[in-house]
């Protein structure tokens, strides 16, 4: 069995740097393959990064048909069980609130967490209790199930969907070996951004939205 692990670099462009490693798992991973992924998304916005990291769990599950560890804090992929059934499976770690205090289990359980607790990290760093309360409220505001469109996308949308945003993750790669400053590349990144959302795919507007 191969051993693939992407994780969050340090001092290095992340997007760019994951893109090359993901690449590099599209093309050589078979389903004796094991690939652990660990918090992609980090280096652009909390929607494209989850959108990001949807289409390349699919990608991984449905294509290349390897044994994939994803750890990721972004909820809306608990989904793809739905949209997979028998081949993504949900797990999470068990933890607890007794008495307004954070329990971990150091267990890890079938399903997915049914919420977020990030928020009882915070209070046990110390945040003062009117920033826990306004992030609650915020929370709030943003706590949209955004992600819903996912099931209402024909078939075609989401192949299609799920090639262009391959194409991209290769042409980022290209770039990366051609251009001479990350100031030209990060250039170049977001005109192929704009290419891609010019072709007016759903799934790709949805999961970019």
């Amino acid at each position: 069995m191969t051993l693939y692990e992407l994780k969050s670099p340090s001092n290095l462009i992340y997007l760019l740097t994951i893109s090359y490693k993901i690449i590099y798992a599209f093309q050589t991973a078979t389903p004796d393959s094991l690939v652990l992924i660990d918090e992609l998304g980090r280096g652009t916005s909390t929607y494209e990064g989850c959108g990001i990291a949807w289409a390349i769990a699919e990608e991984l599950a449905t294509k290349c048909q390897c044994f994939c560890l994803f750890a990721t804090h972004y909820h809306e992929l608990t989904r793809l069980p739905n949209l997979h059934p028998g081949v993504i499976v949900n797990s999470h770690a068990e933890a607890f609130v007794v008495d307004q205090q954070l329990l971990l289990m150091h267990k890890i359980s079938s399903g997915p967490a049914t919420h977020s607790l990030g928020l009882h990290v915070a209070k046990l760093a110390g945040l003062p209790e009117s920033v826990i309360k306004y992030a609650e409220t915020k929370q709030t505001q943003l706590d949209t199930n955004l992600y819903e469109v996912e099931t209402a996308l024909n078939s075609q949308d989401t192949t299609e969907g799920q090639q262009l945003i391959t194409n991209f993750l290769l042409s980022c790669k290209q770039i990366q070996n051609s251009t001479s400053s990350d100031e030209e590349m990060m250039k170049e990144i977001n005109k192929l951004k704009q290419d891609m959302l010019q072709q007016d795919n759903k799934y790709v507007q949805a999961l970019m939205a």
